[in-house]
């Protein structure tokens, strides 16, 4: 029995020794699963802490594209109210080229259209005056005429000379042009 004791002390003790390694290979596998979740938690907290950089960074990135992207359609816009604002300033200046072209046409119609009238007032005005001025001289032709005339002619009181000579030479030189008178 005492082998068998001896035998039973052996197993025995050999039982606590391979209880004890495996109570020992349990905490060692214990403390090792901890180590690896905490190693595994700190990993996964610094890959969404750099993660969350990176998408910081990237927020970033997109909020200055988007700045740029509104500077760059702002320009762009500026450029196309500058370009519309020089296009409608180029139809005003032609506008008031056409108008300045019109204008000047219907001042140049209206300044030939009055240098006709004055043209025809002048002629008109040239031809009353010739048409006066001939009857001037008519008039002054005719008063001239009676005035001669009546130097050249006489007068009937001449007539009436008592000499019958004297008297049909008088009335002959004198009234030569009318027989009614001369008799």
């Amino acid at each position: 029995m005492k082998e068998k004791d001896d035998a039973a002390l052996k197993e025995e003790a050999e039982a606590r020794k391979q209880e004890a390694a495996l109570n020992g290979m349990e905490q060692i596998a214990t403390d090792a699963t901890q180590n690896e979740f905490y190693k595994e938690q700190l990993m996964q907290k610094e890959n969404q802490k750099a993660q969350r950089k990176e998408l910081a960074k990237l927020d970033t990135a997109v909020q200055k594209a988007e700045e740029k992207l509104k500077c760059m359609e702002t320009m762009i816009q500026r450029e196309k109210d500058k370009a519309e604002a020089k296009r409608k300033k180029d139809q005003r200046k032609d506008e008031i080229r056409e108008v300045k072209k019109e204008v000047e046409a219907e001042v140049k119609a209206v300044k030939t259209t009055f240098h006709k009238k004055i043209d025809n007032f002048s002629r008109e005005t040239d031809r009353l005056k010739m048409d006066k001025m001939r009857k001037l001289t008519e008039l002054k032709y005719k008063m001239t005429k009676i005035m001669i005339d009546q130097q050249s002619r006489g007068t009937r009181s001449n007539c009436l000379v008592e000499k019958e000579d004297q008297k049909n030479n008088y009335c002959n030189a004198k009234f030569t042009n009318n027989w009614f008178e001369n008799k």
